[in-house]
């Protein structure tokens, strides 16, 4: 059963090229024997693979319009974020916001992922880079 993790990382996402998406997510699942649901977000241009119990997730963007194809496009495959776990998304933001930080626009479940029903809050945004990393603040409260 998930639980909520609160100042500790609740998961880490890794940044592929579209047509590496299947193998990086199949490879993973048979290594690190976990299962991957996978959801396709048109309003992002994402195919997302995520096990939430092994606290992995592997994005790619679908093209150019995507987020996060310049990124992609800068640093090749890797890893993309760490997404830290707060109690309350909107008091981590503002104190993000007065240390300086910039914070990305908020991203949310839309309902249809197959996880969707897994949580009760699931709400992210990416800060400005520190100490070379993209920190992501996450609110991710499952269901009990």
């Amino acid at each position: 059963m998930l639980k909520q993790n609160i100042g500790r990382i609740d998961h880490v996402a890794i940044l592929v090229y579209p047509q590496n998406f299947e193998s990086c997510v199949e490879r993973l699942a048979r290594t690190l024997q976990i299962s991957f649901q996978r959801a396709y977000r048109e309003d992002l241009g994402l195919k997302i693979a995520t096990d939430w119990d092994a606290g992995l997730e592997i994005l790619a963007p679908t093209g150019p319009e995507s987020a996060l194809w310049a990124q992609l496009q800068k640093r090749g495959e890797g890893h993309m974020s760490i997404i830290f776990g707060v109690r309350d998304f909107e008091d981590a933001r503002k104190r993000a916001e007065r240390e300086g930080f910039s914070a990305g626009p908020e991203v949310g479940l839309i309902g249809s992922e197959p996880w969707a029903d897994r949580f009760s809050v699931l709400r992210e945004t990416s800060l400005s880079e520190i100490c070379g990393i993209n920190l992501v603040l996450g609110q991710v409260e499952p269901k009990y």
